[in-house]
């Protein structure tokens, strides 16, 4: 979805500004994507697995989360990110 780092997401900028430059209408709020994420991450320490990208993707869905979006659809996530890159 991202063209590339540091403000130059051309990609998602045209994705976003079809929608109002506001996230998807709500389907999968960024606090249960945070939650399953952390299942994902514990089920794979349980076996040994060490998931780096769920790892990080928790992260991120966590800071955002309690950066106020945690009510917001998951895809918003592309929003806070660019406001605080």
């Amino acid at each position: 979805m991202l063209a590339s780092v540091g403000g130059r997401a051309t990609a998602s900028r045209s994705w976003l500004s079809t929608r109002g430059g506001n996230a998807l209408p709500r389907s999968v709020k960024t606090w249960l994507l945070a939650k399953d994420l952390s299942l994902a991450v514990e089920a794979g320490r349980e076996v040994g697995a060490r998931l780096e990208t769920a790892e990080t993707a928790y992260a991120l869905m966590t800071r955002h989360a309690e950066a106020g979006g945690a009510d917001l659809d998951a895809t918003s996530l592309v929003l806070h990110l660019s406001r605080n890159a």
